[in-house]
């Protein structure tokens, strides 16, 4: 057993500066050392650290990763994977590891810096783990893209075995008789998909530590034979060695044999919400990693409460108040029914029986009749376009699009609310032509943004708040909602407080410029929403000042 004061603080400094709080890099530490602790006893696989933002979990689990390294006997063969969600993760997972080895690994243990180098070690694409690479970080969103479309199923498996492969003779031969077996045909795309992530899985090279950054994203499980569940969710458990196709195995009983259940040894997990609904979610989110863990047998909340003390570490960022301690958490009133005003017991958020409410009826009656729906018809909302903003997809759609060699193409939309399942054949917002051209019409006509039952109960909540010179900071969840929500707001201070209040009591007090005034009213009235009052202001002065040399000339 490592003792903590000598033999940790002697490889490890948590504290490189004077700006990191000599409290905050103890407790990471702390943490560093109970977790390697924990992991490297044979009996403990999963650890989960579930800190609140701002404790520092990547350096955590990067400290841990590292022990583990400085431990082995066999430094060259140490394998660590990393898994995040997106690419500008990739990036700073990237940078903050090599900081760590430079900054906080206090040893010239040149064994360890020239067994733990991060040139190649960001991946593009999913794909087998290439033996020569001490770390691999791979984002979630490319296993959703991992069978792509192709211009027959005879190039699709030219690619997986030239491109995916690199010619691999074993490969060849699993993709030659899932050829034969139909694999390739579209009804299997699925069974395909999962072949493929446990051929990768058999050829990749057993993973010492697996580190899983925003964990909850995997929060709703694997899917089986049976159940379906999301590409991503399919793919990572399958190329994790967490869960067993019957079928699949007994078409290739050789490809079993080889695929490692699981593939890694262990594996930490990260996210500061663990949880949204209830704590099966973390029973689901583990599972997609390994079927050997704590919460395995455990059958409802109860038992996974037992047993989370054992695995998962929670901090949580205080506050000293006088004389008290209150928690980021005692700081905040959660609301979970749409409601936006500031206020302990604030109002759900409902609709009044108004323009607005009809205006969104008509939105819900044209992408219900366009899917071909009857009423009160159940669809997936997430999957429609006014979902959260009017702005989804309509401006542009954010994606990348790559050709391999053979010319195929694949792409990763990295935009989307939903993750992509099988059985969803339409991959873009079933009603963005709907929604567009009702949006278009109602700009073209009323020279403003039309009612949202989401965003325009904020926005006249921060016009609200906007007279008592409150300040609020908004999280929104996607980009697209952020830039509707700045014009709107924008838009209705404008109006409501630039153009009927301040203009118009100008309009009172200053008798010799009530027609400039009305001057500027009127052109702001007439123009398009996108065009911005400072901008409308602008023009006005240029074509005044203009007009004024033009008469003394």
């Amino acid at each position: 057993m490592i003792n903590i004061e000598t033999d940790i603080e002697s490889i490890l400094n948590l504290r490189t500066n004077e700006s990191i709080g000599k409290e905050l890099a103890d407790r990471q530490l702390a943490v560093i050392t109970k977790g390697y602790q924990f992991l490297n006893n044979p009996d403990n696989n999963v650890l989960y650290i579930a800190d609140e933002v701002g404790l520092g979990k990547t350096y955590i689990a990067a400290g841990i990763i590292l022990l583990f390294r400085h431990f082995s006997k066999n430094k060259n063969l140490q394998k660590d994977l990393i898994i995040v969600p997106k690419k500008n993760l990739q990036d700073k997972w990237k940078k903050e590891l090599g900081n760590f080895v430079s900054k906080n690994y206090l040893l010239d243990n040149t064994n360890v810096k020239e067994s733990y180098t991060f040139e190649n070690c960001i991946k593009d694409r999913i794909k087998a783990i290439e033996k020569e690479d001490p770390v691999t970080i791979f984002r979630m969103t490319s296993f959703s893209s991992l069978v792509i479309a192709s211009n027959g199923r005879r190039n699709l498996q030219e690619y997986f075995i030239r491109e995916v492969f690199k010619n691999d003779l074993y490969a060849q031969d699993i993709l030659e008789k899932a050829y034969d077996k139909d694999y390739f045909i579209a009804s299997n795309l699925r069974k395909l998909r999962n072949l493929i992530a446990y051929l990768m899985n058999a050829l990749s090279p057993k993973i010492n530590c697996l580190i899983v950054d925003e964990a909850h994203n995997y929060k709703y499980g694997p899917g089986d034979e049976t159940r379906e569940e999301s590409i991503r969710n399919e793919i990572t458990s399958r190329f994790l060695g967490a869960i067993k196709d019957k079928l699949i195995f007994e078409d290739f009983p050789e490809l079993k044999k080889q695929v490692k259940f699981p593939l890694a040894k262990k594996i930490i997990c990260l996210s500061a919400t663990p949880k949204d609904r209830n704590l099966y979610e973390i029973k689901n989110q583990i599972s997609c990693f390994t079927q050997k863990h704590l919460l395995n047998t455990a059958k409802n909340n109860i038992e996974i409460e037992a047993l989370l003390k054992k695995f998962l570490i929670r901090g949580n960022l205080e506050y000293l108040l006088k004389d008290d301690t209150v928690s980021r958490n005692q700081c905040r009133e959660e609301h979970r029914k749409g409601n936006v005003n500031k206020s302990e017991e604030a109002d759900h958020l409902t609709m009044d029986d108004t323009f607005e409410s009809v205006f969104w009826q008509l939105i819900q009656y044209k992408s219900i009749k366009h899917l071909n729906q009857k009423n009160n018809a159940l669809f997936e909302i997430g999957m429609l376009a006014g979902f959260e903003t009017y702005n989804v997809d309509l401006d542009r759609k954010k994606e990348t699009l790559n050709k391999n060699e053979n010319g195929i193409e694949y792409s990763e939309d990295n935009t989307k609310e939903y993750e992509q399942t099988e059985s969803r054949k339409t991959k873009d917002s079933q009603d963005l032509n709907i929604v567009r051209n009702i949006i278009n019409s109602y700009n073209e006509t009323f020279k403003q943004f039309p009612p949202h039952p989401k965003q325009t109960k904020l926005e006249n909540e921060i016009i609200n708040q906007l007279h008592y010179q409150d300040k609020s900071l908004i999280f929104v969840r996607r980009i697209a909602s952020a830039m509707e929500l700045e014009k709107r707001i924008i838009e209705k201070y404008e109006r409501e407080i630039v153009i009927n209040q301040q203009l118009k009591k100008a309009q009172k007090s200053f008798n010799k410029n009530k027609q400039i005034i009305d001057s500027v009213i009127d052109l702001y009235n007439t123009q398009k929403i996108k065009a911005r009052l400072n901008d409308l202001l602008t023009v006005f002065i240029i074509k005044k000042r203009d007009k004024i040399k033009s008469l003394t000339t």
